[in-house]
């Protein structure tokens, strides 16, 4: 008896004990806390885990299927590190455990946007914004997605909604200046870019030139740089604004010179104008687009600018939101005219082709892989850098953190055929001065690189849209 009584013990221990084992394991993952996640196994107690040592721990322990709040930690891991695809199935099971999970449907909203699905991520934001429609976080995240997508009445209005549940917020506040920039209402933009600035002259001129150089208004954007240079002759945001877009000007003038002289010697007043815009398109497609801008680019590079430029045109037919077609469209019809000039090296001399060439190059590679790394420490910088440059046109297909966050300035690396990129990017900003070409990337579809420094730091809130 005594012996059985000893059994019979023990097995209940064991069970009670089993019990608490199993308890335990299915409750800590909802307490994890994955941005402050250690590696006590580590020899410096304390130390953060790194990618390899977190992917280890989230390989050996599950999110459990019926706790949501398990699920969005591990999809907001899987965002912060730019595994989109990752983090949507995990805020999707968020969202299938707990339909009123606000901020999945947010989460989900912004991974969707990333990878291109922006109808999709106007449907999660509108479904988040229907459980709370009084987050402004929630307005400006719909405002962004619209603004991607070229929506920008449908952004304007989204935008304003966030600004009346939160006035002081300067980011929304530029997303709204972005927002009338793009739909042509230029003296709204202006004054909600002074007052996101605080009433700061040159910033306002800065955002307006950088809006203009986008939508290829280099005459606007030329003014915009000179009159912040006229306030501020240290800028160096203004000093290389106003010289890729005095170039790009060059470009234009040259080519419309020999159309007024092409006109007068025909004996008549034409004026052939370079276009930037192509007509409504007949069919939106995609697909076709991408394809007319490949042809193009190719017949470009090779110097047939007048055939470029009928692909570069077929391709806006398609797309009309193509930024590096209209972009090439501009380009090879300056060129085409310039070509045609009798005396054209004097033209290219005067017009400086040879350097503009290598500006206007940027423009159509922007489907060329970009990396963003960290290595200033400052939290979500290259997510931040990367969303700035992404908004810009540029292919942005990596996040990742650098070996070390002591890097006192901000790097872009380039492989050789790649030099123009690196330059647009260096436009766009100014504190990545340092240019090293590289070798071979270890990722194929990474052809640049851009490491953040600590000199980024403090202009940080510049590259917020």
């Amino acid at each position: 008896m005594k012996g059985k009584t000893k059994y019979r013990k023990v097995s209940l221990q064991g069970k009670l004990l089993i019990f608490i084992l199993m308890t335990i394991t299915a409750c800590s993952p909802a307490n994890v806390n994955w941005n402050s996640l250690k590696f006590w196994q580590s020899p410096k107690q304390g130390v953060a885990m790194d990618d390899k040592a977190v992917s280890r721990f989230v390989a050996k322990i599950r999110a459990q299927p019926g706790n949501p709040e398990s699920h969005y930690l591990l999809a907001a891991y899987y965002q912060e590190r730019g595994r989109y695809r990752e983090a949507i199935a995990e805020f999707e099971k968020v969202i299938s455990i707990a339909p009123t999970y606000v901020k999945a449907y947010n989460g989900k909203g912004i991974c969707l946007d990333q990878i291109g699905g922006h109808q999709e991520a106007v449907a999660s934001f509108e479904q988040a914004i229907a459980l709370n429609g009084n987050l402004d976080y929630l307005w400006n995240n719909l405002c962004y997605s619209f603004l991607l997508q070229k929506k920008h009445e449908e952004a304007i209005s989204a935008c304003r909604k966030a600004l009346a549940l939160n006035e002081k917020n300067n980011r929304i506040r530029n997303n709204l200046a972005l927002a009338y920039a793009m739909a042509g209402r230029y003296d709204q933009a202006r004054r909600e870019f002074q007052t996101a600035g605080n009433g700061d002259q040159v910033y306002a001129h800065l955002k307006m030139g950088a809006v203009y150089y986008d939508k290829a208004l280099f005459e606007l954007a030329v003014e915009e740089y000179r009159a912040a240079l006229v306030l501020n002759p240290e800028s160096d945001r203004a000093k290389r604004g106003l010289g890729t877009s005095l170039e790009l000007l060059k470009i234009a003038e040259a080519a419309n010179e020999h159309s007024v002289q092409t006109a007068e010697n025909r004996g008549t007043t034409e004026e052939i104008r370079i276009v930037y815009h192509a007509a409504p398109p007949v069919v939106m497609d995609e697909a076709k687009a991408a394809r007319q801008y490949q042809v193009a680019r190719k017949l470009y590079e090779k110097g047939l600018f007048e055939e470029a430029g009928e692909h570069f045109h077929q391709a806006l037919q398609f797309n009309p939101m193509l930024t590096g077609a209209r972009k090439g469209l501009a380009a090879s019809d300056a060129l085409a005219r310039i070509a045609e000039v009798p005396s054209r090296n004097d033209v290219a001399a005067r017009a400086g082709v040879g350097e503009i060439n290598e500006v206007l190059a940027a423009a159509f590679y922007r489907d060329i892989g970009i990396e963003i790394s960290n290595g200033n420490g400052k939290r979500h910088m290259a997510r931040d850098i990367g969303k700035y440059l992404k908004f810009r046109g540029f292919r942005v297909v990596r996040l990742t953190n650098a070996g070390h966050y002591n890097h006192a300035k901000g790097r872009i690396y380039y492989e050789k055929d790649y030099r123009a990129v690196a330059d647009e990017i260096a436009a766009k900003i100014p504190e990545l001065s340092i240019l090293q070409e590289m070798k071979r990337s270890v990722r194929p579809n990474v052809k640049v690189k851009v490491v953040l420094g600590k000199d980024l730091i403090t202009g940080n809130r510049n590259y917020r849209n």
